[in-house]
């Protein structure tokens, strides 16, 4: 039973990334971290007007339509330089495979490990081979999806998987 669960949950998750079509054209304006707490991009604190609206939303009709409307959103999302904190540098066993969390604005940008890790050699790796965790970066990304798995999670929580291009360490 537990390999059939596991099974059904990573057919749930290869349906859910395999549904997703990136939008390009929609950059985020390069930015860097304010003080702890604030929004640097827009996005973020209209996710933030989202969540309430999903949360005031009279039935789930409305609230399935103010989910759409974000997936759209944020499936738009181009970032280009911008500064943030590495809060995870990890590899999977020997090192074939390099996954990583960056920390900017109110929001969290991670690699998916399973679909989509970033393979060793490549231009981010190598960069990712200089860096400590809790330093300051400055990356590039884009196929933004939401990284939670519920409708409500995905208007809500600013976690983000996402696929980096370009790390480099802050000036």
């Amino acid at each position: 039973m537990v390999v059939i669960g596991g099974f059904v949950m990573l057919a749930i998750i290869g349906a859910a990334v395999g549904s997703g079509k990136a939008r390009r054209g929609v950059p985020v304006v390069p930015g860097t971290v304010a003080a702890a707490g604030s929004d640097v991009f827009p996005w973020v604190t209209q996710a933030k007007s989202r969540c309430a609206a999903y949360d005031a939303a009279p039935n789930q009709i409305k609230k399935s339509e103010i989910f759409r409307k974000n997936t759209v959103d944020i499936e738009a999302l181009e970032l280009d330089g911008v500064r943030g904190s590495l809060t995870t540098l990890a590899t999977n066993q020997g090192g074939s495979e390099l996954r990583l969390r960056v920390e900017a604005g109110g929001a969290t940008f991670s690699t998916e490990s399973l679909m989509a890790p970033i393979p060793r050699g490549s231009p981010v790796y190598v960069a990712a081979s200089e860096m400590k965790e809790g330093q300051c970066v400055v990356f590039s990304a884009n196929h933004v999806k939401a990284a939670s798995l519920t409708e409500r999670a995905q208007v809500c929580d600013p976690s983000y998987f996402a696929d980096i291009t370009k790390l480099a360490t802050c000036p």
